[in-house]
């Protein structure tokens, strides 16, 4: 057995090894405890098929759907095209179990229907940076926008 340096000490190899990465957080949930599938909703597809499909049980998609039920997530609202993404565990038979569904209302909103011990439902937003960007220039005598 060969080992080779290129100018590293053991120092710098037990530092590296003591680093561990931030945890990646989407839609303020840690995504290394969960498997995120992310898609879009279907024309005509429902929160209850889709959530059927991850294992939700139908008593707990009844649960949501009265819950939300003529409120501002209500569950009808859901529209095709817009993105979704399932946090999901896998359970011993390593089929994929939905805990928590968010929906994309737009770019920046997002509803969080989270269903791990009891029932939330609640909007929230991606943080957002704004940039303020000038510009500037002469136009002469003459000349067009065009």
């Amino acid at each position: 057995m060969f080992l080779f340096s290129c100018n590293s000490s053991l120092e710098d190899s037990e530092n590296s090894e003591n680093f561990a990465p931030d945890p990646t957080i989407e839609y303020g949930f840690y995504v290394d405890t969960f498997l995120v599938i992310k898609n879009k909703i279907q024309s005509g597809q429902s929160l209850g098929k889709i959530l059927s499909d991850f294992g939700v049980s139908y008593a707990q998609i009844d649960k949501i759907a009265r819950k939300t039920f003529r409120t501002e997530y209500d569950v009808r609202n859901l529209k095709a095209g817009h993105l979704y993404a399932m946090f999901c565990v896998l359970d011993t038979a390593g089929r994929e179990n939905a805990k928590i569904f968010v929906y994309e209302e737009d770019k920046i909103n997002y509803v969080v229907y989270d269903f791990r011990d009891t029932l939330k439902v609640y909007q929230a937003q991606k943080p957002v940076e704004v940039k303020l960007i000038e510009d500037a220039g002469i136009i002469e005598k003459g000349s067009s926008f065009f």
